[in-house]
């Protein structure tokens, strides 16, 4: 699985979505164990616990994605320009980062 850098969410917009699809929280299940010893002997027991946490960004994303595509509101590459059926585009494309370092001259450009 490839890992995914975000240049920018809209989380209000996220949330918004998100939660006309999805409960705002998931539930993480945990194992317990115990043991004891006592008169009669050793004992083990185990359980699971269920902890509530909010989703993670990514997760929404996730989600949220999953969604659209089931419901064929998701059209990948690049816009072809003409009116298309789908409300979301995603495209993936390669970009670089860029420092573009400040000088006296754009300072005094900018009212500073």
């Amino acid at each position: 699985m490839a890992l995914v850098e975000y240049l920018y969410v809209d989380e209000k917009r996220l949330d918004t979505y998100f939660e006309q699809i999805s409960s705002p929280v998931t539930y993480d299940k945990v194992p317990m164990w115990n043991a004891e010893i006592g008169l009669t002997g050793p004992k083990a027991g185990g359980a699971q616990q269920r902890f509530a946490r909010p989703f993670t960004t990514h997760e929404k994303i996730s989600k949220l994605t999953e969604y659209l595509e089931d419901k064929g509101h998701v059209e990948y590459g690049r816009s072809s320009g003409k009116k298309e059926g789908t409300t979301f585009r995603i495209e993936t494309c390669q970009a670089k980062r860029v420092f573009i370092p400040q000088t006296a001259g754009s300072l005094r450009m900018l009212g500073h």
